[in-house]
C-alpha cells in the first residue's frame, strides 16, 4: 500500500498529539516496512531530519497559507504520489478528499463539547466544524478510547460501525525498560527529592493538579512527600505556584522535559503517580507510569478507566478525602507495592503493546484499500 499521514503535529507539536503521531507512524513503519509511506506537513519543519532513519517521503507546503494547504491544497499531491490511503492523525481531514484515496481520521477527544467552558467560543466553533466535516468525509474513524467513541455517537450521531477503537501506543523505550527491569539514570534526578508524588500533564484546570496540593494538606505528616509536576501552563500554572507558596507545600515544577529518557527516570523515582484529571480522551501518562513501575492513582471518569490496570486506585477526581485515603494506602502497603507494579505492567503489555496496536491499524488500512 501507499499510505500518507498528516504530519503537522508530528513535526510541530512536542506533546500529546505530536507524540501520538510520531509513535504511531514510527511503529507502523517498523512493523510493516513493506508499505510505502508519505508525510504531509503544511509548513517546513526544522525536525525533518528526525525521520531520516525511516523510509518516509516528506511533502511540505510551498507558498500557500498553511491552514489552506492542510484543509485542501495537499490533495493534488495525493494523486501525484498514487496515495491509496490518507490518515488524518489529529481530528482533521481535508474538506474535499480525493475520491481515489481512502481516508481515515483519528479523533482524540471531544473536550470542546464535554467541557466547553475550557475553550473559547471561536475555538469551539472551529473544532466543531473540523470534526463534523472529518467524520462526514472519512471512510473510517479511529477513536483512541471507547469513551471517545461514545462521545462521537452522542455529539455527532456517528454510526458505531464506522468507528474503530484503537488505543494510543506508548513509545518503545518504556517497554524496553519494563522488560529489562533497569532504572534509567538522568542528571535531572540529582535536583529532585529522593521520593515524591508525581503528576505529568499540561498545567491546566481540566487536569486538576490543584487537587493534589489540597490532598497534601490533609495527609498525615509522615505521608507528606514533595510533589513534582511535569508540564507547562499559563494562568493555572501561576495559580498552582501561588497556592504552593502560600500554603508552604513543597512542589517542584518541571516545564522542559525534552527526552523520553529523562521522563522515564522521573517516573521511576516517584513513589506514587497521581492523575486526578476531570476528563481525558485516553490518559497516556497512566499507561506510561504503569510501565515505568509506579503505583497509580487515577480518576474514575471518561477514558481513564480504560487506561488503568487492575491495581490502579481509582477515585472521584473532586473527592479530596478519597485521594488522601488512596495516597496513604499506597504508601503504607509496602508488601503489596510490588504486586501492584507487576499487575500494572502486565496489563499494559497485554493491552497496549505497539505491535498489537500497529497491527490493528494496518488491518483497518488494508480493509479500506481492498
Amino acid at each position: 500500500m501507499t499510505i500518507g499521514f498528516d504530519a503537522k503535529r508530528l513535526f510541530h507539536n512536542t506533546t500529546g498529539l505530536g507524540n501520538y503521531s510520531r509513535t504511531l507512524v514510527r511503529n507502523i513503519q517498523r512493523y510493516f516496512p513493506e508499505h510505502t509511506y508519505h508525510l504531509f506537513s503544511p509548513k517546513p519543519s526544522l525536525e525533518a531530519n528526525f525521520f531520516n532513519e525511516y523510509s518516509f517521503t516528506i511533502h511540505q507546503n510551498g507558498r500557500m497559507p498553511a491552514a489552506l494547504w492542510r484543509s485542501q491544497g495537499q490533495v493534488h499531491l495525493w494523486k501525484k504520489t498514487g496515495l491509496q490511503l490518507y490518515h488524518g492523525l489529529s481530528n482533521e481531514l481535508p474538506f474535499t478528499p480525493a475520491p481515489s484515496t481512502a481516508t481515515v481520521v483519528t479523533i482524540h477527544d471531544l473536550i470542546f463539547k464535554t467541557l466547553p467552558q475550557t475553550y473559547s467560543l471561536a475555538d469551539r466553533k472551529l473544532y466543531h466544524l473540523k470534526v463534523k466535516s472529518s467524520c462526514q468525509n472519512a471512510d473510517a474513524i479511529v477513536a483512541i478510547s471507547e469513551h471517545t467513541k461514545k462521545d462521537l455517537i452522542i455529539h455527532y450521531g456517528v454510526s458505531p460501525e464506522r468507528v474503530q477503537v484503537i488505543y494510543q501506543a506508548v513509545q518503545d523505550l518504556y517497554y524496553e525498560v519494563a522488560m529489562q527491569e533497569k532504572t534509567i539514570k538522568s542528571n535531572l534526578l540529582h535536583d529532585l527529592p529522593a521520593a515524591y508524588f508525581l503528576c505529568v500533564g499540561t498545567l491546566e484546570e481540566r487536569k486538576n493538579q490543584l487537587q493534589i496540593l489540597k490532598a497534601w494538606e490533609r495527609l498525615d505528616a509522615s505521608f507528606q512527600l514533595p510533589i513534582v509536576l511535569v508540564g507547562r501552563g499559563k494562568a493555572y500554572a501561576t495559580a498552582l505556584r501561588r497556592y504552593a507558596h502560600d500554603h508552604k507545600i513543597p512542589v517542584v515544577f518541571l516545564e522542559d522535559i525534552t527526552t523520553t529518557k529523562d521522563l522515564i527516570a522521573i517516573y521511576q523515582q516517584a513513589s506514587v503517580f497521581i492523575y486526578p484529571s476531570l476528563y481525558e480522551g485516553f490518559g497516556l501518562p497512566i499507561v506510561e507510569a504503569q510501565l515505568a513501575g509506579v503505583p497509580v492513582i487515577a480518576s474514575n471518569t471518561s477514558s481513564m478507566v480504560e487506561a488503568s490496570g487492575p491495581a490502579t486506585q481509582l477515585i472521584t477526581p473532586t473527592d479530596t478525602d478519597a485521594l488522601v485515603e488512596a495516597i496513604q494506602l499506597l504508601l503504607s502497603d509496602q508488601e503489596g507495592r510490588e504486586n501492584r507494579i507487576q499487575e500494572g505492567r502486565k496489563f499494559v503489555q497485554n493491552k497496549f503493546h505497539p505491535k498489537i496496536l500497529s497491527a490493528q491499524m494496518v488491518s483497518l488500512y488494508e480493509k479500506l484499500v481492498s
